[in-house]
């Protein structure tokens, strides 16, 4: 436990490290199932035809849930703690940045969990809105402008406060590029879509080039496009293509988004909360976990 306190307080990086090692393993998994069928595996577990490959499923749990979710409660707790820490300092200007990153945390959190967005677009439907017509992909555009602006504001207005802080600024960053490449890419992936035949879902459009490369093989070709259809037909018309984006790309994306956020969010605490007087013993405990 003391080794732990201690990495997460000097090495919290290790976290984005591990994420980005566990991803390459996650795809290799699919590979293996689902492209070479290693020990028969994908076939055992299509058996039943009640699913149809292994990466839909596996890239939602446990790749988003529990991890990416864990990951972004995680991150909202510790900038609540560490605004607790600033307001007992009479930082205030320090409170007013890890409150309200920690609320934009949360809009990702409930966002990511709940799928507000896709309740808001249901009930739009239900209005008798087109589904991804101008009106409901200008509300989602509205919805995640509304969230993403309060972040990007939350990181110009503080900047000062953890600019000099290599870690926490490195990481702060690569988080916010992760996320923008995921929601540009989910709410991209099928804005417009239903206006015009001419207009590709933009997700179906991408995925193309990835499942082809995969998937298209020989006699797998044809057992491909079997799935595909019936996928299509149980989905929401959505093909096959679709959610190897919606999922394999995207759902990496946010995992690694979350898991850097994290890692900020680590830096940012202990280095806000440090003790000068336990500085050179935890860095004699991380030199010990180094060692062993």
């Amino acid at each position: 436990m003391k080794h732990l306190k201690s990495m997460l307080r000097h090495r919290p990086e290790r976290i984005f490290h591990l994420t980005i090692i566990f991803l390459c393993l996650s795809l290799l998994l699919v590979i293996a199932i689902d492209v070479f069928n290693v020990f028969d595996l994908h076939t055992r577990w299509t058996a039943d035809g009640q699913r149809w490959y292994f990466y839909p499923y596996w890239y939602e749990v446990p790749v988003e849930l529990p991890t990416q979710w864990l990951c972004l409660l995680m991150v909202v707790l510790i900038f609540f703690m560490s605004a607790g820490a600033a307001f007992q300092r009479g930082n205030l200007e320090e409170f007013d940045f890890c409150m309200l990153f920690g609320v934009g945390a949360t809009l990702m959190l409930f966002e990511d969990s709940l799928e507000v967005r896709h309740h808001i677009r249901f009930n739009l439907i239900d209005q008798g809105f087109e589904n991804y017509g101008t009106v409901i992909t200008l509300v989602e555009l509205t919805y995640f402008a509304t969230i993403g602006g309060l972040m990007v504001f939350v990181f110009l207005y503080f900047r000062h406060l953890f600019w000099e802080r290599d870690k926490v600024r490195t990481y702060l960053i690569r988080g916010y590029v992760c996320y923008a490449i995921a929601v540009g890419s989910s709410w991209g992936g099928a804005a417009f879509s239903n206006l015009s035949d001419s207009f590709p879902n933009l997700y179906s459009w991408a995925g193309q080039f990835f499942v082809r490369i995969l998937f298209f093989d020989g006699g797998e070709r044809e057992a491909y496009f079997l799935v595909a259809n019936e996928v299509v037909t149980e989905r929401d018309g959505l093909p096959l293509e679709f959610w190897f984006m919606d999922r394999v790309w995207e759902e990496s994306w946010e995992l690694l988004g979350a898991t850097a956020l994290l890692v900020a969010a680590l830096a940012f605490f202990f280095d806000s909360t440090a003790n000068p007087e336990d500085a050179d013993q935890d860095q004699a405990d991380q030199d010990d976990a180094d060692q062993s």
